[in-house]
């Protein structure tokens, strides 16, 4: 009989598909000895049905209460004869699943997707000598294969003993090939553009570090800028602030709004450069993507900056006062540098193809 990987995930949305919570999965259901993978969520409102979309299984458990929602998940894992469990995060909910998994027979792989600060609240937590505290660390530590995205987060966990060193791996996020249409360009064929992605004007995205750093250099020589996605409302008002006082950028400086995802990988794969100016990041899919569709990384120091670039080999991680440096100084020189020695590193490094085989191993 094949094995059956689920994913829990809440709020589950289609827009996750083709993120870690729907990659993964899919990657399971590509597996040999693996049937189609299912991802389960809370359907609040009743509205959903049960659907086949992108080689997984949509699976919404119709509940108004949080306990019958737990109640109708415990079944269909039990009767959809589920061999391994999909996690995220060290909530309480999570802790529940693993021991309610290890009772059952079930494999857990918990993909913790940690920030600095949820970090440091683990480390805290297993510090503790609550039982509260305790019980939430033991019932981590009985999933069979627990990952982190970055390097660091691993190195900190691994030190202080927080998780079973048999069983905790670093495994950064990454791009399932399937999902992606585009093809990166050879650079020569690629625009001097340079492109930010993400939620425009948001307070984590910091993107008035970009616009003090436009208005110091004056010039791009040749580059323009595009940023994309939805912009906050209350971000506005500094567009237009930035545009009078930097006439010469209107036409230089432009905002595309949503792309869908065809789309965005269309952009990634013919533009030159990616800039990052977030104040944090977990580990930024965005920043994958670009870099595995050719796009030199130029980002500040937050999650997946250090292996997203090979500690600065095939990127530059900036610091704050140093962005409009950065901006003086882009040219072909440094940014079509070793360019196809990056392009290999990140196909080969950001791969969810390869993961998932390590993670399957380890769930037997």
């Amino acid at each position: 009989m094949k094995k059956k990987f689920a994913t829990i995930f809440n709020d589950f949305e289609n827009v996750h598909l083709t993120k870690d919570v729907g990659m993964i999965p899919c990657a399971f259901t590509m597996l040999e000895g693996y049937d189609k993978s299912v991802i389960f969520y809370w359907d609040k409102k009743g509205k959903d049905k049960k659907a086949e979309l992108n080689e997984v299984v949509l699976h919404p458990i119709k509940a108004r209460f949080r306990l019958f929602y737990y109640l109708k998940l415990f079944f269909e894992i039990t009767v959809g004869n589920i061999t391994a469990l999909n996690l995220y995060h060290d909530s309480l909910q999570t802790v529940l699943f693993c021991y309610i998994a290890k009772l059952i027979g079930v494999k857990v792989y918990l993909k913790l997707d940690l920030a600095n600060s949820g970090c440091n609240i683990l480390l805290e937590r297993s510090k503790s000598k609550s039982f509260i505290n305790r019980f939430r660390i033991k019932g981590i530590n009985l999933a069979t294969c627990i990952s982190t995205e970055t390097l660091s987060i691993f190195d900190i966990l691994n030190k202080n003993k927080v998780l079973k060193k048999d069983r905790f791996f670093q495994i950064p996020n990454a791009v399932l090939k399937v999902t992606v249409k585009s093809k990166p360009k050879p650079y020569l064929e690629r625009h001097n553009r340079i492109i930010i992605v993400g939620r425009i004007g948001a307070y984590q995205k910091n993107h008035e570090l970009i616009f003090e750093a436009l208005s110091e250099v004056k010039t791009l020589n040749g580059w323009t800028i595009d940023f994309i996605g939805p912009i906050e409302e209350s971000f506005k008002e500094k567009i237009d602030s930035f545009y009078k006082k930097n006439e010469s950028y209107i036409n230089i400086v432009r905002f595309l709004g949503n792309k869908n995802r065809d789309e965005l990988m269309d952009i990634y794969s013919t533009s030159k450069v990616f800039l990052l100016s977030s104040r944090w990041e977990g580990f930024s899919l965005a920043l994958v993507e670009a870099a595995y569709l050719g796009c030199y990384i130029i980002t500040t120091n937050v999650g997946g900056a250090v292996e997203v670039t090979d500690n600065g080999n095939y990127g530059d991680i900036y610091e704050e006062d140093e962005l409009a440096e950065k901006l003086r100084q882009l040219d072909d020189s440094i940014v079509g540098a070793g360019y196809e020695k990056r392009l290999t590193f990140c196909q080969d490094t950001f791969q969810l193809e390869k993961y998932s085989k390590i993670i399957a191993k380890r769930l037997g």
